[in-house]
């Protein structure tokens, strides 16, 4: 009974809203795991294994009630791509390296959580992300033409057309018919499961009409149920193959979760995910998937905004998803059968277009170029170099934006704003500021450290030239740095035994913890003297200019340092 109760206390109790949030991302999930599996490369009934299997074990082991896990477009996309360039034999070596694929993924989502190395969603940036799914978004929706207009591929589409033009324009009928049902679905009945309608429609069609005796595509037979627990996938020879892409698919795939999950969690004010506990369930999810034919299982954004949009209110409305799918495979699968490969094609267009934003790049041009150019170089590259390089070269483009801040980053010079105590950058209040011509109020902000510690002296040495003879006092404001390696603490040093050369007296005014700690276990602290260090800007020019008396209380501020931390 305690265990039960330990176990409830977890999950949490399950609710009529978690029901009805369960049931209908399960009946939407059926018809896109159908889709999004084919769009792999595989029969459509392991799309429905990977949202059973691994949805039950991340709604046990989760710490998200919004996220939606299963097949999803960009990581099917991704497979097929992958797969297809290793020129397997047939399908069923295709169909082995995919499951193969899914345990390896697990394998190192599940040990980069027991690593706890869940901060690797910082090194993704949204331009990045961005970059990366609008590529992607239009090189899926370009690969699911073909099946959704009739066609063999896209090449020399009117010789297509003549050889079989009652096959193609039935065909492009029922991928365009659903697609228009799916865009007024969401359009004027948001609330109802479009997916499924729109697919009982074009299956009745297609019965009605006998369209199949035509040669419209269809699914296919089924197997009922789950298959048996079964190891004989694993093959360690082509286990170096995919070891490569399987760990850039293991990070995109928990990248991709945590971003849908910050994303519900800033809606609904609700922080409850644990990035290494996600890593730990993803990987389990498809461990174990892997074992009964799943493929890949990542996150779905269009699901998971069900689940948002419906307010689910425990993981319970997970569970209720996968045990719909579950009953859908033991039970209906017969029903199936005769569902149109075109409406398949519509539904992961349809899932598609709502990724597909222009908004968001739109913004970066108007407020952070540099960041649109991250953006630009993941999408060019992703879009014509390849996927894994689009990835890997968008987060290094992030990382050089990112640098280049670093290495000349903001300073200001301050003035007395009249008739206050506020100190500001003369730059922007120019005309409000006053400035004493013996002071140098010098503002750095950002940590400092090797890359930029000569872009510091540089600067700082620029403005006590500007200063000219007149100066007798440096005061450096350092509220922004909160950091010095040994290069730019031995550079400091340099630099007030320099100034001293000049007859120039050195400050500090705001520094934080961490940097009066550095300060005080290299020697500035006592270089500089303990009684030049100030809490305010305001008390350091009253100090320097004879007003305030010295300086119990600057030295006080100066030794609040943890001497035992190195």
């Amino acid at each position: 009974m305690r265990q039960q109760n330990s176990f409830t206390s977890k999950l949490g109790r399950p609710s009529f809203a978690d029901l009805k949030s369960g049931l209908t991302v399960g009946v939407v999930v059926i018809p896109q795991a159908m889709a999004y599996a084919t769009l792999a490369g595989l029969p459509a009934h392991h799309g429905l294994y990977a949202a059973f299997v691994p949805v039950l074990l991340y709604g046990l082991f989760g710490s998200s009630r919004f996220l939606s896990v299963g097949p999803a477009a960009l990581d099917s996309m991704l497979v097929a791509a992958f797969l297809v360039s290793l020129k397997l034999p047939d399908l069923g070596a295709y169909i082995q390296a995919a499951i193969m694929l899914t345990l390896l993924v697990g394998a190192f989502q599940f040990l980069l959580g027991l690593l706890k190395l869940g901060v690797l969603v910082q090194f993704l940036s949204k331009p990045v992300i961005s970059g990366f799914t609008t590529a992607a978004v239009l090189l899926i929706g370009i690969s699911q033409l073909a099946p959704f207009l009739g066609l063999d591929t896209l090449k020399q589409p009117l010789a297509q057309f003549k050889a079989s033009s009652s096959l193609v324009l039935i065909t492009s009928s029922i991928g365009l018919g659903s697609l228009v049902l799916l865009f007024l679905g969401k359009r004027f009945l948001p609330k109802i499961p479009i997916e499924l309608i729109v697919v009982v429609l074009a299956t009745a069609a297609t019965g009605i009409f006998q369209w199949y005796d035509v040669g419209v595509d269809e699914v296919g037979h089924i197997p009922r149920g789950l298959p048996a627990f079964d190891w004989s996938f694993i093959d360690y020879t082509i286990v170096n193959n995919l070891l490569a892409f399987a760990a850039a698919l293991a990070v995109l795939g928990f990248l991709s979760s945590m971003t849908i999950i910050k994303a519900a969690e800033s809606k609904t004010s609700i922080a409850e995910s644990n990035p290494n506990k996600e890593l730990r369930a993803l990987g389990l999810a498809n461990i174990v998937g892997a074992f009964f034919q799943s493929y890949v299982a990542s996150a779905s954004f269009s699901r998971s905004s069900i689940l948002m949009g419906s307010g689910a209110r425990s993981r319970w409305a997970v569970l209720f998803s996968a045990l719909l799918v579950g009953f859908s495979l033991f039970v209906l699968t017969p029903l199936f059968t005769h569902i149109p490969m075109a409406s398949l094609s519509a539904i992961v267009l349809f899932s598609l277009i709502q990724l597909l934003s222009f908004q968001y790049p739109k913004m970066l041009w108007q407020q952070a170029r540099a960041e649109f150019l991250v953006f630009l170089c993941t999408f060019i590259i992703t879009l014509y170099v390849g996927i894994i390089e689009g990835l890997v070269l968008g987060i290094l483009a992030s990382l050089i934006v990112w640098v280049a801040r670093s290495v000349k980053p903001h300073y200001a010079v301050l003035g007395k704003i009249k008739n206050t105590h506020y100190y500001k950058n003369i730059n922007r209040f120019s005309q409000d500021v006053e400035q004493d011509e013996h002071l140098l109020l010098f503002r750095f902000d950002a940590p400092l450290f090797f890359a930029n510690k000569d872009y510091f002296n540089e600067v700082l040495m620029y403005e006590v030239a500007k200063k000219g003879t007149n100066l007798q006092e440096v005061v450096l404001i350092s509220r922004g740095i909160s950091y010095l390696d040994s290069s730019s603490i031995e550079l400091m040093h340099h630099i007030i035994n320099q100034l001293k050369l000049k007859g120039i007296g050195f400050s500090v005014a705001g520094a934080i913890g961490p940097t009066r700690d550095a300060m005080q276990r290299s020697g500035l602290m006592e270089q500089i003297g303990v009684n030049r260090f100030f809490s305010k800007t305001s008390d350091a020019v009253s100090y320097l200019k004879g007003e305030l008396e010295a300086t119990e209380h600057s030295e006080n501020i100066a030794a609040q340092t943890n001497k035992l931390k190195p």
